[in-house]
């Protein structure tokens, strides 16, 4: 999965396809995520692991970030179903 984003947090909901657990690798503009804006769910790696259907956390932020997002499967098979975001717009102070 490809996704282009402007927001403080990005979320997205996952299951694996079937009963075994999935590892996707989560990048930003083709890097793993600075420790600073990683999500709680993607590890020093940059991998997320599915065991369940669930929101998965991929980056959190205290300031708006932008880029790319990429979500590849590294072991087995998942579905991914809708995409969340917060703060995607800078307010005026």
């Amino acid at each position: 999965l490809l996704l282009r984003f402007r927001a403080t947090e990005v979320n997205l909901v996952m299951r694996p396809a079937g009963d075994e657990e999935v590892r996707v690798s989560v990048t930003q503009n083709g890097e793993t995520p600075d420790p600073a804006i990683r999500g709680r769910d993607v590890d020093e790696n940059g991998d997320v692991l599915i065991r369940e259907s669930n929101l998965y956390n991929l980056l959190k932020s205290e300031s708006l970030i932008e880029g790319t997002l990429r979500i590849q499967v590294r072991e087995g098979n998942f579905q991914a179903y809708a995409f969340t975001f917060s703060g995607c717009e800078e307010s005026e102070k």
